[in-house]
């Protein structure tokens, strides 16, 4: 149905033009011209003379004729696309059309062919028609050509290609070849026209449908293969849109799940960012829970004259200590020799003052962080290890809280590593700590008074392990006795303060007299010189005895003469001690209750069992003796007079009360030194206050009795204070309640420890006695007891007393010493035996209760725990419904078992008890061990076995409504016996083996019927 494909597709166009063109005479050639679209062709067609007079009748005929050009139109757009052929090629088809349109147009209209012939024009016009419908889909075609702009026809695959090609060139010959035949048709061979009836001959033999049907089934196969390329552009089309829609499906996936992994990234940079503000924050204050160190810092820098402490600096140690090193500079072996120095001095040598000053120093000339704390002894939040780790982790974060990734290790540590905890445990600080430091670079650590550290050899080995580990450098200062730095450090890493600091005490003393001079507290002709002299001899490096004794001549009791004679005498080097004992001196010229005052105040701060507050100090003085008839802790300036009246020995700071989160003022001694002052045996007897601690111990437990039975009301704390009581409320009502309530028996304690020893100072027979009386009101007034014991539980502990008894049979000899064989003594220690063991007994019944609500020891449990030492409440009434007397003679002396039950509604109580014999009660008592019941001689014992049901009614004053006696049959019981003790045989019966009997028995909910064993009673 073509011509096989050839290789040069131009040269075929141009073939079957010529072939047309041979076709017509050169007259009829004359007449053919190129016409350049199918719009044109319309255009010249209706302008033919031959036509152009039958305008109506040919209107259907160019309709005709214009859906043929509109079909043909998109081939020769494809060929261009195609085959890329001259333009000339589609304007010669266009102007073979418009020349065999002109010819046929030539035939008159008026000559009939036959009855069922139109004429020539209008049968060709159809035929055109027809074959426009049979030309294939080029419209189509092209459409996705353009769709695809061109995509899948230039790179399809060959032989789809090349089909397609040769039937575009097919189509061309064809429809050259229907010229042709139509001009044969029309034309002589010589070239003019035929004539008329001629032609009509022609066509009547082989008309226009037959004549051209080959040409239309050609068209029906270029249709064809046209509609397969489509099918096939389709195809690719419809492949590609696929892929390219996988493409965006998968593309846009990608982006879904970039986007969610954006989301989810700043989802969790904002999550960190607020768990990082937290970690500034909440978990700064919860989770590190540091103390408050600054405050040491800033106490150390305010107290520092300007000038002092420089020496440090300037010693070849310190200088090669604190040297940065070099980046490419080699780790020695021994890295501790760089990164630790000790600096030890005794106990006032200034070594506080110096770490500060050592902390300011290096901010200032180093370029690198620093970090501190400051240990203080019997303050719990600055004496442990684990509050240092705190405190310098809490410096760490807020230095580097800029760095993420510090940030992100203490997020990872707080939210992964962490045990759960609200504050970080000891081990996860130390981690924290170490893993910090290594990231921070070189850095410095200042830890003073090392000696003051509870765990001072963990905190070392800490210490090393993290200066091997790390470029951090440590600055200890401490004493020189710490056993784990006397061990760990080498001679070369240690520096002693000695008398490197006599110039700077030399600088102290010169200022604070040129101002005593310009004040007038020393005479005009005073010579400064000489007076700095005597003091920085007799301060030989102690930086606090230059301290005490400038704070000591400030005393407007000294006149001016009187303080240069008190310098002057001091003639050679003098200890703390004899410092302290001067101060103490000078106190005891007080009035009398001015040396009371400064007397309790020092035992209160030497030998509590915790820190006071302020106002727990100010309220003990209600207590302390003074024998004044001004109000306990009335002063103006409490602060003032109490630093005053002990002689310049206390000063005041604040700290983190533990129990409710925020700060409060305590009274503190200048120095761990003043304390160990009082509480050294070897030193007591040499003090002007004559304070021991038998003396201090019970005098304190006497105030403490006297607070509790005199300040405390003697009633429900809750009624007092006229509202819900709390710890808070009463702490705040009653400031030394908390400490009396939980102490004095500890106090006790260590008193009669003490008296073991074989210091008897005269007064302490005087402070015994008084602290005898205290006791003695304490016990006699179970109302004073009732409220200790419910103020103890509102403070979460239950009340204590010492075990006397335990402790006298382990120290014989304390009986006597403290003449416990007097009667009155014996009798008061007995009462107080007698009250331990019933708080003992009180704690294991109500315990639980009283811990949840304290209050409730007014009301039922005194009436079900009765004690001489409890209030009792007389509203609480306790009737017994319990008869535990046997029923018959015959019965055993105790029920075996018994069971109770309460109707619903409240108003009976029904009582069952199972009542041996009395033979097998006694079987028992004589021989525990296990006897084999089956045995006939044994049956015996468990005959007149007896069962009792009561009914009580249950009122104001309970009654029994029924008492009934059941004698319970032996067989059941010795079934019963047989089935319980039938899994072993006798002979495999332990003999050690101890006899026991379970016996099953209920009641009903009516308490109307009761079963006991396999019997159903009602």
């Amino acid at each position: 149905m073509g011509d096989e494909p050839v290789s040069d597709e131009p040269n075929v166009f141009i073939e079957a033009r010529d072939q047309f063109l041979a076709s017509i005479s050169p007259k009829e050639r004359a007449l053919f011209s190129n016409c350049t679209s199918a719009k044109c062709l319309i255009e010249d067609i209706k302008k033919f003379d031959s036509l152009s007079k039958k305008k109506r009748w040919c209107k259907p005929l160019f309709t005709k004729i214009h859906y043929f050009s509109q079909e043909l139109a998109p081939y020769f757009e494809i060929v261009g696309i195609v085959i890329q052929s001259n333009p000339e090629i589609a304007a010669i088809a266009w102007g073979a059309i418009r020349f065999i349109l002109q010819v046929c147009s030539f035939l008159t209209f008026f000559d009939l062919l036959a009855s069922n012939y139109a004429t020539f024009f209008e049968k060709l016009a159809n035929t055109l028609d027809r074959l426009g419908k049979e030309i294939p889909q080029y419209g189509r075609f092209l459409e996705l050509l353009n769709k695809s702009d061109g995509k899948s026809s230039k790179d399809p695959q060959p032989e789809h290609w090349e089909r397609f090609k040769l039937s575009l060139i097919t189509i061309y010959q064809d429809l050259f070849g229907f010229f042709r035949s139509v001009a044969l048709v029309f034309m002589k061979k010589s070239g003019g026209q035929k004539a008329t009836p001629l032609v009509v001959a022609d066509l009547f033999w082989k008309p226009f449908d037959v004549r051209f049907t080959d040409l239309l089934e050609k068209m029906k196969w270029h249709r064809k293969v046209i509609k397969f390329e489509i099918l096939l552009i389709q195809y690719e089309q419809a492949k590609e849109a696929i892929e390219k829609l996988t493409e965006e499906q998968m593309r846009a996936e990608e982006e879904r799940l970039e986007a969610k992994r954006e989301r989810i990234l700043a989802l969790g940079a904002r999550e960190f960012a607020k768990n990082t503000q937290s970690l500034g924050k909440e978990t700064k204050a919860e989770w590190l829970h540091p103390p408050e160190f600054t405050q040491a810092l800033e106490r150390a820098q305010e107290i520092r004259e300007e000038g002092t402490s420089e020496w440090l600096f300037k010693t070849p140690a310190f200088q090669n200590w604190s040297a940065p090193r070099c980046a490419d500079e080699s780790v020695p072996d021994n890295e501790n020799a760089q990164s630790l120095l000790w600096v030890y001095g005794n106990p006032g040598s200034g070594k506080t003052v110096i770490a500060a000053a050592t902390v300011e120093e290096l901010r200032d000339s180093q370029n690198k962080q620093v970090f501190y704390f400051f240990f203080r002894w019997g303050a719990s939040e600055f004496d442990t290890s684990m509050n240092a780790y705190r405190a310098l982790l809490a410096q760490v974060l807020q230095t580097n809280r800029h760095d993420q990734n510090m940030l992100d290790k203490f997020a990872f540590v707080k939210n992964e590593l962490s045990a759960g905890q609200l504050h970080a445990t000891k081990r996860e600080l130390v981690g924290l700590l170490q893993c910090s430091l290594e990231s921070v670079g070189e850095c410095y650590i200042i830890l003073d008074a090392i000696d003051e550290c509870k765990d001072n050899y963990d905190l070392v080995t800490d210490i090393l392990q993290t200066g091997s580990n790390s470029n951090t450098k440590f600055l200890l200062f401490g004493r020189p006795n710490v056993k784990p730095l006397l061990k760990s450090v080498s001679t070369a890493q240690r520096l002693a303060v000695g008398r490197s600091n006599v110039h700077d005490i030399r600088i102290y003393c010169s200022k604070k007299l040129e101002r005593y001079s310009e004040e007038g507290l020393l005479p005009l002709n005073a010579d400064i010189a000489k007076l700095e002299d005597h003091l920085t001899m007799g301060a030989d490096g102690m930086f606090l005895w230059a301290r005490l004794m400038m704070e000591y001549m400030s005393s407007p009791a000294l006149t001016p003469l009187r303080r240069v004679q008190i310098v002057t005498a001091v003639t050679m080097p003098e200890g703390l001690e004899k410092m302290y004992t001067r101060i103490l001196d000078h106190v005891m010229q007080s009035d009398r209750m001015s040396c009371k005052l400064a007397r309790w105040i020092i035992i209160m701060l030497a030998f509590s069992l915790q820190p006071l507050t302020e106002n727990e100090l100010r309220e003990s003085l209600k207590v302390a003796d003074l024998h004044t008839d001004k109000e306990a802790g009335d002063f103006p300036d409490f602060e003032y007079t109490i630093i005053m009246t002990c002689g310049g020995l206390l000063e005041v700071t604040t700290r983190l009360d533990p129990r409710y989160g925020f700060n409060v003022r305590h009274f503190q001694f200048v120095h761990l030194s003043v304390k160990e002052y009082f509480a050294t045996p070897s030193l007591m007897m040499s003090n002007p206050l004559n304070i021991t601690r038998l003396d201090s111990h019970f005098g304190i437990a006497r105030a403490c009795l006297q607070y509790l039975t005199f300040c405390l009301p003697a009633q429900p704390l809750s009624n007092a204070l006229g509202q819900d009581l709390s710890a808070k409320h009463l702490d705040e009502a009653f400031p030394f309640s908390r400490y009396s309530a939980l102490h004095w028996s500890l106090h006790v304690q260590s008193g009669l420890e003490e008296s073991l020893t074989n210091e008897q100072p005269s007064e302490s027979e005087n402070v015994y006695s008084q602290y005898l009386n205290a006791l003695s009101n304490f016990l006699r007034n179970r109302f004073v007891i009732t409220a200790w014991i419910e103020a103890c539980y509102t403070f979460r502990t239950n009340p204590k007393t010492f075990e006397l008894n335990s402790w006298f049979s382990s120290e014989p000899n304390s009986r006597e010493m403290l003449n416990i064989t007097d009667r009155r003594t014996a009798e008061l220690y007995q009462l107080t035996h007698e009250l331990s063991a019933d708080l003992k007994a009180l704690e294991g019944d109500w315990g639980a209760m009283l811990a949840k609500n304290p209050s409730s020891i007014w009301e039922e449990t005194s009436a079900f725990t009765p004690s001489k030492f409890i209030a009792y409440n007389s509203a609480t009434r306790v009737h017994s419904i319990v008869d535990n007397k046997p029923p018959l003679t015959s019965c055993s002396s105790r029920y075996l078992c018994k069971i109770s039950e309460v109707d619903s509604a409240g108003r009976f109580m029904g009582v069952l008890s199972i009542w041996p014999s009395r033979k097998y009660e006694q079987k028992i008592q004589d021989d525990p061990g296990y006897f084999y019941a089956f045995r006939p001689e044994n049956h015996v014992y468990f005959s007149e076995w007896t069962a009792r049901y009561e009914i009580w009614m249950l009122a104001d004053c309970p009654k029994r409504a029924l008492d009934l006696r059941i004698s319970l049959d032996r067989g059941e019981i010795l079934l019963h016996v047989k089935q319980q003790h039938d899994h072993k045989s006798e002979w495999k019966r332990s003999t050690s083996e101890r006899w026991k009997i379970q016996f099953p028995a209920s009641i009903s909910p009516t308490c109307s019927e009761f079963v006991i064993l396999r019997d159903v009673f009602s």
